[in-house]
């Protein structure tokens, strides 16, 4: 398990439900409006989150009909960082 993943260790095979604002994206396509050019800091961003998971070993959940959970007044710019993620533990209860 990584650094990022201490506070899993020493709870054995307990089954694990995080849920939040993680304010970070999974993939590009989760985030519209400003600054959705590719930049080496999105992308540091997109590959520390994703290594987070694996990690981890948690799973992100799928939203029913919401590609986006955050809305900036504008209504341009939306992202998806509020997520739930699982354990495989948490998917076998």
């Amino acid at each position: 398990m990584g650094k990022n993943c201490r506070v899993k260790e020493g709870d054995g095979d307990e089954a694990w439900c995080v849920l939040g604002d993680f304010n970070a994206v999974c993939h590009q396509e989760e985030r519209r409006g400003v600054n959705v050019d590719s930049t080496t800091s999105q992308m540091v961003e997109i590959n520390s989150f994703n290594r987070f998971l694996r990690e981890a070993n948690m799973e992100d959940l799928k939203l029913l009909d919401m590609r986006f959970t955050w809305y900036h007044p504008n209504g341009i710019s939306m992202s998806r960082i509020n997520r739930v993620l699982v354990s495989e533990e948490w998917e076998e209860v």
